[in-house]
């Protein structure tokens, strides 16, 4: 059940560590932050004080190792940056979450997951639209380039609800 779940993770886990968790795979290219954009945020949270007791962790499934091992290429050996993908099962994930003292995600699967635990989530939307998905969620704080996205990449999540539902009846 969920309790032995929680106790692997625990078991696996440095408890005694801070994280800040990183989800930065999004299954749909539209979805994804620019390579740039992650370095620069790690550079910033690395450099910053305040944050010098926190590991940066990055998550994803095995698939996604190589384009996250290319991502963290540029920091080295960086002890603080820790490669997790295809370390974390699925199911490990509510718990794992639940640890973190901040995830920086895509908007993505594991950003609802963060924030449905209750952890603090930033979310990072382009194309999809944040007050359709996460409106009054006090667990989330969005950033959104959906208003300045052109209309015509925008995604139609009221088109695809009704496709959903008519294929039902």
């Amino acid at each position: 059940g969920s309790e032995s779940i929680q106790k692997n993770v625990l078991k696996k886990l440095n408890t005694k560590q801070k994280y800040i968790i990183f989800n930065t795979p999004a299954q749909w290219i539209a979805k994804q932050w620019p390579v740039a954009h992650w370095q620069e945020l790690i550079r910033l949270i690395l450099s910053e004080k305040k944050y010098k007791d926190y590991q940066l962790a990055f998550l994803g499934t095995a698939s996604d190792n190589n384009s996250v091992a290319s991502l963290l290429t540029p920091f080295g050996e960086n002890k603080r940056l820790e490669n997790w993908c295809g370390i974390w099962a699925l199911e490990e994930l509510p718990a794992l979450l639940q640890h973190a003292s901040l995830v920086i995600t895509t908007d993505s699967g594991p950003m609802h997951v963060a924030s449905a635990v209750g952890t603090k989530t930033i979310g990072l939307f382009g194309v999809t639209d944040p007050k359709v998905l996460v409106v009054g969620n006090p667990f989330i704080h969005v950033i959104s380039s959906y208003d300045s996205c052109p209309e015509k990449y925008h995604f139609n999540h009221h088109y695809y609800r009704y496709l959903f539902l008519s294929d039902c009846e």
